[in-house]
């Protein structure tokens, strides 16, 4: 039996391949720049990797190209991403975000806002 690639391996597959990886509206991303976009993520969030607990990476975002570069990244940080429902307000998605055990949650800037006010437990803000 072949033994099944983790999604870090079927990505570093194709880190030199220039056919196209991501296509998005009038935007075309080769694997090889989809690759270097997920490098990015990954050395970000290997610095707010947690020393111990889960390595949950919550993400409230519409399913843009970002998001894709994310859910890469955290593959190849080795982390799990856990998509936020955006649908969801108030005490149901503070319940969802702590229900999730995430170390780190990524907010696009035009979510934030979906956040506030909310008891979302022990957090800290990184902003760049």
């Amino acid at each position: 039996m072949t033994p099944v690639a983790t999604t870090a391996e079927l990505l570093l597959a194709r880190a030199g391949d220039d056919r196209p990886g991501l296509l998005f509206e009038d935007r075309r991303w080769s694997w090889r720049e989809v690759l270097h976009e997920a490098a990015v993520r990954a050395a970000v969030l290997g610095e707010l990797r947690p020393a111990v607990g889960p390595w949950h990476v919550g993400v409230a975002s519409d399913n843009t190209p970002e998001y894709l570069f994310l859910v890469a990244g955290a593959a190849l940080a080795g982390a799990t991403v856990v998509g936020v429902n955006t649908t969801r307000r108030g005490a149901e998605l503070a319940a969802d975000v702590r229900g999730t055990d995430c170390a780190v949650l990524l907010v696009a800037s035009d979510q934030r806002g979906l956040l506030d006010g909310l008891d979302l437990g022990k957090s800290e803000e990184h902003t760049s």
